[in-house]
C-alpha cells in the first residue's frame, strides 16, 4: 500500500505541474494572440486605406491625363473654376434662389 500512496502522489504532482505548466503557457500566449488579432485588423484596414488611395490616385491621374490632351476637359476647366470664355462670348451669373438674403416683411 505504502508504495501505490507514493505513486499516487507522484502522479498527482506531476498532473498539477502540468496543469501549473499549461495555465502559464495560456497566460503567456493570450496576450500575444490577443495582440495578433488586433494587428490582423489593423492591417485589414490599412489595406482598404490604401486601395481607396490607389482609386482616387489612378482617379487623379486620368483627370491630369484629359487636363493635358482632351481640349473639351481643358475648356470646361477654365469655365468652371477660372471663369473664362471663349472670344465674343457672354456669361450671365444667376443667384441661386435659394442663397437669397433674407427680405423683412412689409410692416
Amino acid at each position: 500500500m505504502k508504495g501505490s500512496t507514493a505513486v499516487n502522489v507522484i502522479n498527482a504532482a506531476f498532473a498539477i505541474g502540468a496543469l501549473l505548466l499549461l495555465v502559464a503557457g495560456a497566460l503567456t500566449i493570450y496576450p500575444n494572440y490577443n495582440r495578433n488579432n488586433h494587428l490582423k485588423v489593423e492591417l485589414e484596414e490599412m489595406d482598404k486605406a490604401i486601395q481607396e488611395q490607389r482609386r482616387v490616385s489612378q482617379q487623379l491621374r486620368a483627370e491630369i491625363e484629359a487636363l493635358r490632351t482632351d481640349n473639351q476637359t481643358i475648356e470646361r476647366t477654365a469655365r468652371e473654376h477660372f471663369d473664362l470664355c471663349r472670344e465674343g462670348e457672354t456669361i450671365y451669373q444667376f443667384e441661386d434662389a435659394g442663397r437669397r438674403d433674407p427680405i423683412s416683411p412689409p410692416r
